[in-house]
Parts: C-alpha cells; structure tokens; sequence
C-alpha cells in the first residue's frame, strides 16, 4: 500500500512563500543595480545551485543557504567574472561567499565552467589562490573595485561599494570579509566577520584609495580632477593647522596604507582571484 506523503504544514508554507518573496524583492534590486552580472547568473548551469548547496558548506561552515543567499552570492561572482575578463593584470576576489560558488562550479563541472568563461566572456578567468597572483594585493584589489564600480555606475573615490565588496557583510558569511569606505582616510578597509557574520577586532587599511587608483590607470579624467581637488583642499587644511588656524584631519591614506595589510591570508581581505599578468 502506497503511503501519501505528508502535506506541508502551515509554517512550512508560510516560511516557503517569505523566501520566495524575498527572492523576488533581491532579483528586482539586482535588476537595477547591476543587471549585467544578474543577467549572467540567469544563464548558469541549472545544476550548480545544487553543487553549491552539496559542496559549499563543507568547505564554507556556516554558509547562508537560502533561495536569496545563493542569488547574491553567484550574482557577486558574475560581477566579478565580468571585471576579471575586462581587465588587464590579476584582479583579487574580495568574497568569500562569492569564492565558494566558484570552488563549487570547479569541483561540479570544471570543463563546464571553462566552457561558460569562454562563451560568456570572450576568455577564461583562472581560478589562483592568492599567493599566484602577480604583483601586490592591493593592485589586484584596486582593479577589482574599479572595474566592479564601473559596472555598477559607481565614483570609486566617493565610498559606494559594489555588490561584491558588500556580499560577505550583506551575507553575514562566517569568516568573511566586512568591507568599507574609511571616511577619514579616504581609502578601503575590512574587518573579519566573526563565526555569527558580525564585525569583530581590528581594521585593516588598503591601500585602495585615489591615489592607487590613478597610479594604476583606474580613473577617468573626471574623476582625476576630482582627486586633485580632494588633495587640494588637503593641502589647505594642512596649511591652516600649521599655521593653527584649523584642526582638520588632513589625511589621505598614502603610503602608510598599503602596509596595513601585512599579515597574509585571510586577514588581507581575498582569498583568490583571476586574471591576467
């Protein structure tokens, strides 16, 4: 005798219908902000949810794995496809979450994966760990934020961070990386995100701020213009302390920065990345 299985319950439905809902208020702001990347994750594989869902809390504990989890997280790796493809030199992930649908996709279906990089972007973006990436890590960050910013019509010198650089924090992924805009120093910062996804113990400074930028050739002429004027009134706040007229901060995270993060691996904000030399 065939036993019927049983119905859902009404807290099942309900819970159900709230992820479906949120799903659907997610992919709209995607839409909007960055349709390019969601468009991309639109034409994934139809078995990689479930390799991600079988392989990625393995190796990622504590990974969210709702309906809208998994739309943010390889909608940032889409994102970050689209940079890597479109830039020249390595270009750094900054996203856990976003890393562990990649390491799921090269377990699943490495060929296939290939095959999509190829198709979908001109080229393939190989999978290094960051000890293979050329050059210091800061570069490879600095392009990654450029090129993800420009993807999303975003100033990079004004401190809106692209999908990717927000996932982890957005996420509240275990062990990820909480990125932000240092107002006062003008350049980019990260905490680790502790084992229930909140903040936890020091800063670290990148050196990721205008400056990097325009040696790097990540600016456009507007946005150079805008950083000499920054400098500029720098310049003048510095003057008028000197001169103790003004006590303002008159900093703009040079050099100092880009040895804040020295301590390797997953303190310095990505663990893989992609690109050319």
């Amino acid at each position: 005798m065939t036993v019927a299985a049983a119905s859902p319950s009404l807290i099942q439905r309900w819970t159900a219908w709230r992820e479906r809902r949120r799903a659907s208020r997610t992919r709209h702001q995607l839409l909007r902000r960055c349709p390019r990347a969601l468009d991309l994750q639109q034409r994934l594989p139809a078995g990689l949810h479930q390799a991600w869902l079988a392989h990625a809390s393995d190796e990622f504990p504590g990974l969210p794995s709702l309906e809208s989890d998994w739309l943010l997280a390889s909608t940032g790796l889409m994102q970050f496809f689209l940079a890597a493809a479109e830039l020249e030199g390595p270009c750094a992930l900054p996203s856990r979450a976003a890393d562990a649908v990649w390491h799921a996709w090269l377990q699943w279906d490495a060929a296939g994966l290939s095959t999509f990089q190829r198709e979908r972007l001109g080229r393939e973006v190989p999978h290094l760990k960051e000890s293979q990436l050329a050059g210091p890590l800061d570069h490879a960050l600095s392009r990654c934020y450029a090129a993800c910013c420009r993807l999303e019509q975003l100033n990079p010198l004004e401190g809106r961070l692209p999908l990717v650089f927000e996932l982890d924090r957005r996420l509240r992924m275990p062990g990820g990386w909480h990125y932000a805009w240092h107002k006062r120093l003008h350049c980019l910062s990260h905490q680790i995100l502790d084992v229930d996804g909140d903040p936890r113990g020091r800063q670290h400074l990148h050196a990721v701020h205008g400056a990097s930028l325009l040696g790097l050739g990540l600016l456009t002429a507007g946005e150079q213009a805008s950083w000499a004027q920054h400098l500029q009134r720098l310049s003048r706040q510095d003057e008028a302390r000197q001169r103790g007229d003004s006590t303002g901060s008159g900093s703009s995270c040079g050099s100092d920065a880009g040895s804040a993060c020295s301590e390797g691996g997953s303190s310095c904000g990505s663990s893989c990345g992609g690109g050319g030399d």
